[in-house]
């Protein structure tokens, strides 16, 4: 009948699940850290570039540039 032959199918692909789930997260581990350092660095260079100063302002020593006091 057609259900066991689903069946079957259904187990051979929660198997491949199985397998890529385990290889994915032993994969993702060891580059969690790289992501992470990859995205702060692009958001980084992202506030320099566009000069946000809604957020550039709050950043201690390059925050001074955006203070009001001494540009008149």
């Amino acid at each position: 009948p057609l259900y066991l032959k689903m069946d079957a199918k259904i187990k051979v692909y929660k198997e491949d699940f199985q397998r890529l789930s385990r290889f994915s997260s032993r994969i993702l581990k060891h580059w969690t850290p790289t992501i992470a350092v990859f995205s702060v660095a692009t958001v980084a260079v992202g506030l320099y570039f566009t000069d946000w100063q809604v957020t550039n302002r709050k950043i201690p020593f390059y925050g001074r540039k955006f203070d009001d006091k001494g540009n008149l």
